[in-house]
């Protein structure tokens, strides 16, 4: 699922069973070829221990953010949510400068269970 309109992430985490994994940005070696697929891959099993949902979240605009969930043939299974601003991410504390490395700002690499408020 991919859409470009915006999210109150307060208001779309409270009432499901979310993992959430941040992944330093699209397109990226490690980001494409295993780390994001892995979750694709094991989308039912980690529903199954009752995960609502898995979305993965990086600091890139939502248009490159769609293309890659549509190049990883992921958007079945999990969703894919844009934080081109970074004010979710720095809510968090989890960004990371790798400005040395000419990528900016990024996430870090996490993943978290956010539990209901049933």
């Amino acid at each position: 699922m991919f859409s470009n309109e915006l999210v109150d992430t307060a208001e779309y985490f409270s009432d499901k069973n979310v993992v959430l994994v941040g992944y330093p940005g699209v397109f990226t070696p490690t980001y494409t070829a295993t780390h994001i697929p892995e979750y694709i891959e094991a989308a039912e099993e980690i529903k199954g221990h009752g995960a609502d949902e898995i979305v993965a979240i990086s600091l890139n605009d939502p248009f490159v953010t769609s293309v890659f969930a549509s190049h990883l043939g992921g958007k079945q299974q999990i969703n894919f949510m844009a934080d081109g601003n970074g004010e979710f991410t720095k809510a968090l504390g989890l960004e990371i400068d790798r400005s040395s490395a000419m990528l900016s700002i990024c996430n870090k690499r996490f993943s978290m269970f956010i539990k209901a408020n049933r």
